[in-house]
């Protein structure tokens, strides 16, 4: 059973007063006929003839929070100012709902959100486009996606158009000294070559082999290994082949490429067998003038159209085209100094030459179909 307390009041003449649980908040008791049946929230009304009986203030209680009630009927107040309900005159009505204005900075936070999102996805795609430098040979550059309808690719700023090539396979010989795990233990090896006094070159881009010499004739760098093997080198003859090139991706003519290729592989193959057999030679002999004439020539040659090929390059492939002018001139120029003095040291210096010149061009070529 429920044990609610309840009070009761009686004025000065006995008279009961309505009890009360908090008279603070009980609202007075109003009486106020109007026009219609208008619900309004927290107030009965009745028309003037009704006889329902009113609802007791206590019930009320649960429609009232303010802690001072005003009567809205009062001659104090201007209007009815039930909450949610206007008088009209001719009866009550709902108010409109207020219109809450938007938060300036509800629209700045998404404004700097946005921006902020647009530019750490620029900085990511910045980072994953950009290609680690490398002074000697730089790793190759990924295409992006090709135009659609031009045939044509973009690699940053530059723009490369598609072209027909015809430059076939070519194979060259190698004698590898060795294959490594670590790029530490291939420039070790590599150290102990260049100490015995042979030619030494490496391929980081396959599994760090080391090498101590080239000819594009097997039987020749076979001959060449077995001298090197009476020195204790132990050597393997292992064939290496450059790609053959169908299409490429060059801002110049299919004719300028051709005539590049053509060019240099005459050149390296008359510096590799020329290197390699003097050094099967018991006796070193100088290069003949005539040898060394159309040599020149050749090299003069093979100059120009470097020249006009790395015109049609993107930046990527012109620092590709300056390594190979380099390890071209590095040949010629021990080739020249042996003829001052007959030394194998000169000899071997142009092998490691022609094994690096070799790789840059593999490079370049896969650059070309890329």
């Amino acid at each position: 059973m429920n044990n609610a307390k309840m009070t009761f009041r009686f004025d000065q003449e006995g008279r009961e007063i309505s009890p009360s649980h908090n008279k603070e908040r009980n609202p007075p008791h109003v009486e106020r006929p109007v026009s219609g049946d208008h619900p309004v929230e927290g107030v009965r009304l009745f028309p003037a003839n009704s006889s329902e009986q009113r609802k007791p203030a206590e019930a009320m209680e649960d429609y009232y929070f303010a802690e001072e009630w005003q009567d809205p009927f009062s001659a104090s107040a201007a209007s009815w100012s039930a909450p949610g309900y206007r008088d009209t005159g001719s009866g009550v009505v709902p108010s409109p709902p207020k219109r809450q204005n938007a938060s300036g900075w509800k629209l700045f936070g998404s404004v700097a959100s946005a921006l902020m999102t647009g530019g750490l996805f620029g900085y990511i795609v910045l980072y994953l486009f950009q290609s680690p430098g490398n002074a000697e040979i730089p790793s190759l550059p990924a295409w992006s996606q090709t135009a659609a309808g031009n045939g044509a690719q973009t690699n940053g700023a530059a723009s490369v158009s598609l072209i027909t090539a015809d430059i076939p396979a070519q194979s060259f010989y190698m004698l590898q000294y060795g294959v490594f795990s670590t790029p530490e233990r291939a420039e070790q090896a590599k150290t102990e070559l260049l100490q015995a006094g042979t030619a030494a070159g490496t391929d980081p881009s396959d599994s760090y082999r080391v090498y101590a010499g080239i000819s594009p004739d097997r039987e020749e760098a076979k001959l060449l290994g077995s001298r090197l093997q009476g020195s204790g080198i132990d050597l393997y003859v292992r064939e290496l082949q450059l790609p053959s090139l169908d299409q490429a991706f060059y801002n110049g003519s299919e004719n300028t490429l051709l005539s590049y290729f053509t060019t240099s592989t005459e050149l390296i193959q008359r510096l590799c067998h020329l290197s390699a057999s003097l050094l099967s030679d018991e006796q070193l002999q100088p290069v003949s003038e005539s040898d060394m004439t159309a040599l020149n020539t050749l090299h003069q040659q093979w100059m120009q159209e470097l020249s006009a090929l790395t015109q049609g390059l993107p930046p990527e492939g012109k620092t590709l085209s300056s390594g190979l002018d380099k390890s071209m001139n590095g040949a010629i120029t021990a080739l020249s100094e042996f003829n001052k003095n007959s030394s194998k040291g000169h000899l071997w210096e142009i092998q490691s030459m022609m094994m690096q010149y070799v790789r840059q061009q593999k490079q370049l070529l896969e650059f070309l179909k890329q």
